[in-house]
């Protein structure tokens, strides 16, 4: 089990403590009952690659927890190098920090940071990418938002003034941000994630985000086998109206768009290849190859091809007007 003690590592506006835990598997069940900060981005919204919904069945034991993989588990080996380097390039001397915070302003979230900055009221979080994304922010002294609310996280909880960004690029370059604290960001992102942990006490699924990870989860958690129980979804007429008038919306600009691309084919003529100041445009002569499996059966109808066919289901979405 986890123990605890109260303490007041960095700052004294909330009573914070520090839990420790005896093994991994431990830790991961302790994480379960909060927002950690790697969760923050998430729980708000703002992570492209997980959404609300995601992390919300996560939290209620309806999906597995990520569990890392490669990318993670790199991330994890090179942390103790990168922190090195921050060390090295600033004279900071580091502190780590073998426990997880919980603040009693915010019952509902925890911090795993990666280091203490020793004399300072500040920590410090490591990370490594090759994203080209993170790339292109990175150029104009920008970082991901996902990034940014696991700092304002991490700041809420712990109290301190100042989390300092250690990032390795690509294994080539390394690069440091500062991100001081302010109230008002800190407020705003703790009560939305306040909101999101009602979902989980409650049971209650969240609004459902942009990303893919939600589509797959909604998918996952709606069931294995079909209701053929047609659903009255008079409650949701709203969403309904909502849906058709941007799929309206939508066509409409993809038929523009679709006008557009034809015009700049037919400029293009034999060109695979255009440019102008700040623009250019490809429009390659690509070759496949498929297997016609009808033909190759005309051909070869003693070759039963039923053993090299998989069979996998998926939920296929439509929306029309009711006759």
């Amino acid at each position: 089990m986890a123990s605890n003690n109260t303490i007041n590592p960095i700052n004294n506006v909330a009573t914070v403590t520090k839990l420790k835990t005896s093994s991994y598997e431990e830790w991961k069940q302790l994480r379960n009952h909060y927002i950690g900060g790697s969760d923050s981005a998430a729980a708000v919204g703002m992570n492209p690659y997980k959404g609300p919904v995601t992390l919300w069945a996560e939290k209620t034991g309806r999906i597995q927890p990520f569990d890392g993989n490669i990318t993670t588990e790199t991330g994890t080996y090179l942390e103790p190098f990168v922190a090195r380097l921050f060390s090295r390039e600033t004279g900071k001397k580091l502190q780590r920090v073998n426990f997880t915070l919980v603040n009693s302003d915010y019952p509902f979230a925890c911090a795993n940071v990666d280091r203490r900055i020793v004399g300072e009221n500040a920590l410090l979080e490591c990370k490594t990418t090759n994203s080209s994304l993170n790339l292109k922010l990175f150029k104009q002294g920008e970082y991901p938002d996902a990034w940014y609310c696991q700092m304002v996280h991490y700041m809420a909880v712990t109290g301190c003034e100042r989390v300092y960004l250690a990032v390795l690029v690509s294994c080539r370059e390394f690069r440091y941000f500062v991100l001081d604290r302010d109230e008002d960001e800190i407020a705003s992102l703790m009560s939305l994630e306040a909101k999101f942990w009602e979902h989980v006490v409650n049971d209650t699924q969240p609004e459902v985000g942009v990303t893919q990870s939600d589509m797959d989860t909604v998918t996952e958690i709606s069931g294995k086998q079909p209701d053929v129980t047609p659903l009255d979804m008079t409650p949701d007429i709203a969403l309904l109206e909502q849906y058709d008038r941007k799929a309206k919306e939508a066509k409409a600009a993809n038929d523009e768009l679709a006008q557009l691309k034809t015009q700049l084919c037919a400029t293009l003529g034999a060109h695979e290849e255009g440019f102008a100041e700040g623009y250019r445009v490809r429009w390659s002569f690509v070759t496949s190859s498929r297997f016609n499996a009808k033909q190759f059966k005309a051909a070869n109808p003693a070759i039963d091809l039923t053993p090299y066919y998989n069979a996998t289901t998926t939920r296929r979405f439509d929306f029309s007007h009711a006759e």
